[in-house]
């Protein structure tokens, strides 16, 4: 089965406090996905995965890696092409970490 982990509120994310309603949403479509054992394949969508911050977006995948049944994540973006600057040793840092194989 597969699953869009859309980010809803997008703006919410992009503000320094993002606790609150949108990490109970996040939280809340994290924990749909852990209790739905038919679910393998992840997209992060709803704009772009990645221009949400570096925070925000580990806190995403490593919850993600947890769930024993989650075998694809991906992260739906068009920021390597149109905004390159995104591309950072951070970022590079937390895909690394999360890879199972990597």
């Amino acid at each position: 089965m597969f699953h869009v982990l859309p980010l809803l509120y997008a703006k919410t994310f992009f503000r320094p406090n993002w606790h609150g309603r949108a990490k109970k949403q996040l939280d809340a479509a994290i924990g749909y996905i852990r209790d739905t054992p038919a679910v393998r394949d992840v997209l992060i969508s709803g704009g772009d995965g990645l221009l949400i911050n570096d925070t925000i977006l580990e806190y995403i995948l490593k919850n993600l890696r947890e769930i024993p049944h989650v075998e694809i994540i991906r992260i739906g973006t068009r920021a390597p092409v149109v905004f390159p600057q995104r591309i950072t040793e951070n970022l590079c840092t937390i895909l690394k970490n999360i890879t199972r194989f990597g």
